[in-house]
């Protein structure tokens, strides 16, 4: 799963050892650290605002906005790899 969300040059083993190590800590960080230490605090809250049956109805609907997102991105993704890809338009060659 955390593969595909690499870029090919990354994923297939392209590149040192270490970028790709760092890659995917980076992605594991954040993956931790935006959804699964953020979610109890901010479910707290709202529990602390507006009760905990209603707190409990309320957080599921993070769910519809990540959905919203991640369809965004897989819109988008194949766009930016391909740049990733191509060769620099425009570029100048500056080894003469």
């Amino acid at each position: 799963m955390a593969a595909q969300l690499l870029p090919p040059g990354v994923r297939d083993g392209a590149g040192q050892e270490s970028v790709r190590a760092t890659a995917f800590g980076t992605l594991t960080f954040f993956n931790n650290a935006l959804g699964l230490a953020a979610g109890p605090i901010l479910t707290g809250l709202l529990a602390d605002r507006l009760g905990l049956q209603a707190a409990m109805r309320y957080v599921p609907l993070a769910a519809v906005g990540a959905v919203v997102l991640l369809l965004a991105g897989r819109r988008a993704y194949p766009t930016s790899i391909e740049r990733l890809e191509s060769p620099a338009t425009g570029a100048t060659d500056r080894s003469r």
